[in-house]
């Protein structure tokens, strides 16, 4: 995967190229930084990103578990509980 952040910004990575190495090398804090700068560069056109078929898929599934009344709902304490626990 390449990915190009030219003109966005002024951290020692833009202006040229990134791949996973170079991700892999940036501390979290830059990784971070590089994921907000291309979520923003996304949200400025929404139209041009499609979502995947699977993720309609996924919808009709858990909408149906909602109306047969099958769905189980978490508290956000429970789910923040649960991602502590997991390794």
């Amino acid at each position: 995967m390449i990915l190009s952040l030219a003109g966005v910004g002024s951290d020692k990575y833009i202006n040229q190229m990134l791949d996973e190495a170079t991700i892999e090398q940036m501390s979290s804090e830059e990784q971070i930084k590089a994921m907000e700068l291309l979520w923003r560069a996304l949200a400025r056109n929404p139209g041009s990103v499609q979502s995947p078929s699977w993720h309609g898929n996924v919808i009709q599934e858990r909408l149906a578990k909602i109306e047969s009344g099958a769905a189980k709902f978490l508290s956000l304490d429970e789910v923040k509980r649960r991602l502590r626990e997991t390794p």
